[in-house]
């Protein structure tokens, strides 16, 4: 979200994300560095974002602070890697890293790493918020939000973050995905809703649980290394 300096847009991205972490896990703190450059970086810290008993979620988001035309500055995300864990074990990995010199994958994409054939593959997402991986831990993983209205605040930060953010379409998109009507795709887990749904274009909650639901059940076709077919 736009502030009237660099300092201010800043505690403008950074609060939010504190508020939207604190949705499962009230105890939870950030760790954040000042780079060259105007980068900045906010994580988690070792231990992670508390999901469940088991579940962990470690998570690292790079920015850049922007001055914009009208005199307001914004924070740009430059790259992200959002991480749930169980045992220390990867289990859901959500990255982009379009400037990346070490990796040819520019778009923002889903790792699977339990799956057996498809462990090394990058499935396209489409730009994820934080945001939207907290809202699919509750959702599909278990997590309980931290009181009675911790979903609402979540939602409504969410839309919030989707409303101010900066991504060109091209840049959050870079990747030519599978479409829902690309006719290879119907009666299979792309044929209705799929994970490219929760990108910059779509907001609406009940798209966006669709969206959550087929990650999951991507992630179990993929595991059992069996096919899997889309319900609604």
């Amino acid at each position: 979200m736009p502030g009237r300096n660099e300092s201010e847009a800043w505690r403008a991205f950074r609060d939010p994300v504190q508020q939207a972490v604190g949705c499962v896990d009230v105890a939870a703190r950030l760790g954040e560095k000042r780079f060259r450059d105007q980068v900045r970086i906010i994580t988690s810290t070792a231990d992670g974002v508390r999901l469940t008993d088991r579940l962990r979620l470690v998570f690292t988001l790079q920015l850049r602070s922007v001055e914009m035309g009208d005199g307001q500055w914004r924070m740009s995300t430059r790259k992200y890697d959002y991480n749930i864990m169980q045992a220390k074990q990867l289990l859901f990995g959500w990255h982009w890293h379009p400037a990346s010199k070490r990796s040819p994958v520019k778009y923002p994409h889903l790792h699977v790493p339990s799956s057996l054939a498809y462990s090394t593959k990058h499935i396209v997402t489409g730009r994820v918020a934080l945001e939207d991986v907290l809202k699919f831990a509750m959702v599909e993983l278990g997590a309980q939000p931290s009181d009675a209205t911790a979903s609402a605040r979540l939602d409504e930060i969410s839309e919030r973050h989707k409303t101010h953010r900066s991504c060109a379409a091209s840049q959050c998109t870079s990747a030519k995905a599978p479409q829902r009507d690309d006719p290879s795709t119907q009666g299979t887990l792309f044929g209705s809703v799929s994970p490219i749904d929760a990108s910059c274009d779509s907001f609406e909650p009940a798209t966006r649980h669709r969206a959550y639901a087929n990650w999951f059940r991507l992630a179990c076709a993929l595991r059992l290394d069996t096919p899997m077919t889309h319900r609604s």
